[in-house]
């Protein structure tokens, strides 16, 4: 289970999404957001600036929460 801490977008889209680059990642999550609609809403409720460059500790329970544990698991110093 990964950490409930606030995670860069990037940083979360890459454990979902390993072998893409940073921005690749990151744009690929935010996609997987945006296609489930009810996430989307959920989301922009805890969260109404989109332009932050980080998922609060609550955003990630909720990410998790809707699209399940992240295939890929940080070190305990990568995160």
């Amino acid at each position: 289970m990964i950490k409930n801490q606030k995670y860069l977008k990037y940083k979360l889209g890459l454990l979902y999404f390993p072998t893409e680059t940073n921005d690749n990642a990151r744009r690929k999550l935010k996609h997987q957001i945006e296609v489930t609609p009810d996430l989307a809403a959920f989301l922009k409720e805890v969260q109404p600036n989109q332009m932050a460059k980080t998922y609060s500790p609550e955003e990630v329970e909720i990410i998790v929460a809707w699209l399940g544990e992240p295939p890929y698991r940080p070190q305990a110093d990568e995160s």
